[in-house]
């Protein structure tokens, strides 16, 4: 008869936290991407620069990875890159807090840097609808979110007298008229939409200052907006 060493619990244990990446029953789809896969994406993170990978989890880390990525104004985006089984014959998914995500040039050639790079451009195209969104935060009184993230493009403006407009911008062409709701109490409320039709016609994105209520909010139920809306 020949008798089998079986591991202790705490020997078994330690293996275990000496290898974490290594598959168990149940595991699915761990280790299940050939040896060259994670060199390959090893030397691509290389060329990215490791000081801007933020995390990797998944397959020993390189599934799904976040990198840190400024824009032109230093704004801080984390790009969240996930590599499908067959990487690179099929591109990556993204998510970002961006209002849309760009459409990816890919081939079997391509590698991280590419998305990095056609990422930062399509920031480059943002850059004019963010510019906005901050100016409105700065000058007037959002009330709404409070916390707002990259991938808003509305705000709730308050007017005064218990008057509020929300403002829709459209991503693509910021300094266009934007789409208006107005809320408040019948009486104001009815007021503020017919001097808006009767004025919206003149829109002009060169007008900032004292077409709303600042954000400075003494004084604020004093007042009401009688003017045309314009950004």
């Amino acid at each position: 008869m020949v008798l089998h060493a079986t591991p202790s619990r705490d020997s078994a244990r330690a293996a275990s936290e000496a290898e974490p990446d290594l598959p168990r029953e149940g595991a699915g789809e761990a280790r299940r991407r050939p040896a060259a896969f994670y060199s390959s994406v090893f030397a691509q993170i290389e060329e990215v620069g490791w000081e801007r990978l933020v995390s990797g989890k998944g397959d020993g880390g390189v599934s799904c990875l976040v990198f840190r990525v400024l824009d032109d104004q230093g704004r801080n985006h984390l790009l969240e890159i996930t590599l499908p089984m067959n990487y690179p014959a099929c591109p990556p998914s993204l998510v970002a807090d961006v209002p849309f995500l760009p459409e990816l040039q890919w081939s079997k050639s391509s590698r991280l840097k590419d998305v990095i790079c056609q990422f930062q451009e399509h920031l480059r195209i943002l850059q004019d609808y963010w510019s906005i969104m901050d100016d409105i935060d700065k000058v007037l009184w959002v009330v709404d979110p409070t916390k707002p993230t990259y991938a808003m493009s509305h705000r709730c403006i308050a007017l005064g007298d218990d008057c509020y407009v929300l403002l829709h911008v459209d991503v693509r062409k910021p300094r266009s008229l934007p789409e208006c709701r107005f809320l408040g109490t019948d009486g104001e409320l009815d007021r503020l939409i017919i001097n808006w039709r009767k004025n919206r016609k003149k829109w002009t994105c060169r007008v900032v200052h004292g077409v709303f209520p600042s954000n400075n909010k003494l004084g604020m139920q004093q007042k009401c907006n009688k003017y045309m809306f314009c950004y």
